[in-house]
């Protein structure tokens, strides 16, 4: 029996074409039509007189529609007669619909025929099988030199979307394989602070044993002293003012910062605190600020400011003895 496509699969459809994958709006052939509809007699007949076996389409050859239709003896079948395994199609790379499809076997025989696991085209396929928490997947795509290393537009590593997703044999598979602990996406989200946001604790208790740590930050102790609080409060305005109020404000999404200087971290006590933060020990002080505004999601993963952070040390300094001026 021909499986369902998955609901994984038809949300990935939706988000990744707007056409119609009817064989009537894509005008496919008597090739592409036998594919869809599963005809591997028809598929010989037809190749035997003739039909080339990856005759163009606008929505992919016969075997990509064979995979995406889940004929998976029609795809067998059309990848034994010499179908390319590295066609494109709407949705991206034949290796890729075999994740999606979710069939461990028929993405070997993919891979074994010549697919290449690290096609641009569409999503990447290791990713998306760690995205899916599919180890079976990831480790079929691994022995088949998938790049541990590859990123999607965000910059999210396979690692950063198994923590997501907190499968820990996926993310156990990836850390053998290679995967980085410390990879950062375009905004600084390292893979902890995926698997803390979603309350994936015995991810993140792995990946610190696979050597997560935030990286340095450099002190600003020495920079205090010349420090501005007038420009400190232009950088705040332009930047923090959005979401932290001074006083507390009847629409604001971040605590109030009049007295943050010296307050313990969480410490209003009827503030709706991220867990992560509302856990967390100590007290906002030089050094803690300066973490935190440097790179948030590394000095406390999982924390609902979701920022880059600043890099500039001296910026930083100006924040914080402006913090610091309306905490007396």
């Amino acid at each position: 029996m021909i499986p369902k496509i998955p609901l994984g699969f038809a949300i990935h459809v939706a988000l990744l074409t707007t056409a119609s994958l009817s064989p009537i709006a894509s005008n496919a052939g008597p090739l592409h039509d036998a594919a869809l509809n599963g005809e591997t007699e028809r598929l010989a007949d037809l190749i035997d007189g003739g039909a080339a076996v990856d005759e163009p389409d606008s929505m992919g050859t016969p075997f990509y529609l064979a995979l995406f239709a889940q004929q998976l003896e029609a795809a067998g079948f059309l990848l034994e007669s010499g179908a390319n395994p590295n066609a494109v199609g709407a949705l991206g790379s034949t290796v890729l619909l075999a994740v999606l499809a979710g069939d461990p076997e028929l993405l070997r025989l993919i891979l074994i025929a010549g697919g290449d696991p690290n096609q641009i085209e569409g999503p990447m396929p290791l990713i998306t099988a760690a995205a899916q928490g599919r180890s079976d997947l990831v480790d079929v795509l691994l022995a088949h030199s998938a790049k541990i290393d590859a990123v999607d537009g965000s910059q999210r590593t396979a690692l950063h979307r198994a923590a997501e997703k907190g499968d820990l044999d996926t993310i156990a598979r990836l850390l053998e394989a290679g995967a980085d602990p410390l990879a950062l996406t375009d905004i600084g989200k390292p893979p902890i602070h995926y698997a803390a946001l979603h309350g994936h604790s015995d991810v993140v208790n792995l990946l610190k044993r696979a050597g997560w740590k935030p990286r340095p930050v450099e002190n600003i102790e020495s920079l205090i002293e010349t420090a501005s609080a007038t420009q400190g409060k232009a950088e705040y305005d332009g930047i923090c003012l959005r979401c932290h109020p001074i006083e507390r404000d009847r629409y604001y999404i971040g605590p109030e910062m009049a007295g943050s200087f010296g307050r313990p971290i969480g410490g209003i006590d009827d503030f709706s605190y991220s867990p992560v933060m509302a856990a967390a020990e100590g007290q906002w002080d030089i050094d803690s600020l300066n973490q935190f505004i440097a790179q948030p999601m590394e000095f406390l993963p999982g924390t609902t400011m979701d920022t880059p952070g600043i890099a500039e040390p001296k910026r930083r300094a100006d924040i914080v003895a402006y913090l610091a001026s309306i905490s007396n």
